[in-house]
């Protein structure tokens, strides 16, 4: 009987440290992630920010529509991931805001692309 017990009571504490790892693990993936999320919207206002200077000075592009209208667009984006960062507190949720700030770093690439070829020197 004895035996049975201190078998029960390890088992339990194996559970116990299981439980504890995967939860630490949980937390530094959600820590992770903000840390990824904080530092592509770091690159991703910067770039917009240049980008938005060079297509105001390029005059001539024939694209300066599309390329401000891009930029308004991932600019936008960009403020709505940034707000929501603070709120959201599951991997899932997490991974799906990190989609977002990738598609407005798309948006952000493709106004580079179409500004490119229009840089006044």
């Amino acid at each position: 009987m004895l035996l049975w017990t201190i078998l029960l009571l390890a088992l339990a504490a194996l559970i116990v440290l299981a439980a504890r790892k995967a939860r630490e693990e949980e937390m530094e993936a959600i820590a992770n992630l903000i840390h990824t999320i904080e530092v592509n919207l770091s690159i991703l206002n910067s770039e917009i920010e240049n980008l938005s200077i060079l297509a105001d000075n390029a005059s001539t592009c024939p694209n300066q529509e599309t390329i401000k209208n891009l930029l308004d667009q991932a600019r936008r984006e960009a403020d709505s991931a940034q707000t929501r960062l603070a709120s959201t507190t599951s991997r899932e949720g997490l991974g799906s805001l990190l989609s977002e700030v990738f598609a407005a770093m798309n948006k952000a690439t493709s106004a580079h692309s179409l500004l490119s070829p229009c840089r006044e020197s």
